[in-house]
């Protein structure tokens, strides 16, 4: 049985980590984003070459790896958020229906 007090905490959970949540998902967006900008960047800096040869230099290159270990990150962070606030959620949800069994 789930306590008022354990609905509670679980509710403060949510709201606590909300904001957190938040630049979690942002940090994973924008390093999507900026990974675009490493990869053009670094396809420019070979002006000779095939197109492959110009991907492979960009995407083999240390500042494109930097952007992908930091987007590795962002993700970790975000999922990790989100399956606790999933499961403050569920525990919630738990809780409102022991709540309703209980009036009947």
């Amino acid at each position: 049985m789930i306590t008022d007090d354990q609905a509670e905490s679980a509710a403060d959970f949510i709201r606590d980590k909300a904001e957190e949540y938040a630049l979690a998902k942002a940090s994973r967006v924008y390093l999507e984003q900026y990974r675009k900008i490493v990869k053009a960047r670094k396809r420019r800096e070979l002006t000779t070459g095939t197109e492959g040869a110009r991907d492979d230099h960009a995407y083999t290159s240390s500042d494109y790896l930097e952007v992908l270990n930091g987007l590795r990150d962002a993700v970790k962070q975000e999922t990790y958020l989100q399956w606790r606030i999933e499961a403050a959620r569920v525990k919630i949800s738990a809780w409102q229906t022991e709540r309703k069994a209980n009036l009947v």
